[in-house]
């Protein structure tokens, strides 16, 4: 009888040490998504327009710069976005957003942040942030024939 309790206690130990084991590993990986190279996960169609704005802090007041409604330029863009990678997060206000608009008449609005380096972007999606290169963002817009003069480069 006491062999049973005995290997019986060993197991509920080990039963315990494996939940919070599991535990511990969901709340850091949903804490800190960047420690784990995390992806963005976005439908998988391609958006059939996308808005795209920035914000005017001179004037206080957001500037729509175009719609784009190009089936290949918003396949490029929504190629830039699903190749992010996640990152730190740092409290910044966005410095403008783009909204992809799906055929069955749902958005998503991501907010983009200056990225604080000339290298890349950031945004926030499902409440991780997410860094993009600057460069590839830019090429995609100017492809799509925004002006990228009138794009912050913070």
């Amino acid at each position: 009888m006491k062999g049973l309790l005995k290997i019986s206690g060993r197991i509920l130990g080990v039963c315990i040490a494996l939940f919070l084991m599991l535990f511990l590993f969901v709340f850091v990986s949903h804490q800190y998504p960047w420690l784990f190279g995390s992806k963005p996960a976005f439908r998988s169609e391609i958006p059939v327009a996308i808005d795209l704005s920035f914000s005017d802090w001179s004037e206080m007041k957001d500037i729509q710069l175009k719609t784009i409604d190009s089936a290949p330029s918003c396949a490029s863009i929504l190629g830039v976005f699903r190749g992010a990678r996640s990152s730190s997060e740092h409290k910044c206000v966005n410095a403008g957003s783009l909204t992809f608009h799906y055929r069955d008449g749902q958005s998503l609005q991501l907010g983009i942040l200056p990225g604080h380096h000339s290298s890349r972007y950031e945004f926030r999606y499902n409440h991780v942030l997410f860094s993009l290169p600057r460069s590839r963002f830019l090429e995609a817009l100017q492809s799509a024939g925004i002006d990228i003069s009138k794009v912050p480069q913070i």
